[in-house]
């Protein structure tokens, strides 16, 4: 029957990226908790509409759109005052002794405090590795778009990350 259904191909679709999706989601939002969230959020609003989905030239491509879309539409809607938990970065630096370790946190507490849009295209393009027109895809908007929200992006990592006290020279 035209137009039925075919819940087979979503299970499929879901199982094979789903690793990948909750990556993404996780990168995101930056909690375990809040890219759960996000996931179901966009699973089900990908469920409601899999004949749109399904009908995609690139199916898993629309669900990655799908979940920033969905992420950046809640940071619209409403600022995420929840309290975050985790060590304060002067507790960090005294309970590890990893320069590595502290590089990643300080790059991870950077990105969490940029816009929506800038840390979706820093996590499309350099921790998906996607090149610019598949970000510009995957985010509906032109391929100037991407370059122009990576380079915001990543001036604002720069700074953040030089004025750290604890930033290394090849952040500077």
């Amino acid at each position: 029957m035209p137009g039925r259904f075919d819940e087979g191909s979503y299970v499929a679709l879901v199982s094979a990226r789903w690793a990948a999706l909750h990556r993404t989601a996780f990168l995101l939002t930056g909690s375990q908790a809040d890219a759960d969230e996000l996931l179901q959020e966009t699973l089900a609003k990908a469920y409601a509409a899999w004949a749109k989905v399904c009908r995609a030239s690139d199916p898993a491509a629309y669900l990655h759109r799908m979940l920033v879309n969905e992420f950046v539409s809640q940071r619209r809607r409403v600022r995420w005052g929840r309290e975050r938990l985790g060590l304060p970065s002067g507790e960090a630096a005294e309970r590890s002794h990893e320069t590595s370790t502290l590089d990643r946190l300080q790059l991870w507490a950077a990105l969490l405090r940029l816009p929506p849009r800038q840390r979706a295209v820093i996590v499309l393009r350099y921790y998906h590795d996607w090149t610019e027109a598949q970000t510009a895809a995957a985010l509906g908007c032109a391929v100037g778009t991407v370059k122009s929200q990576a380079a915001a992006a990543l001036k604002a990592l720069r700074i953040r990350l030089t004025d750290a006290p604890e930033a290394t020279e090849v952040d500077r």
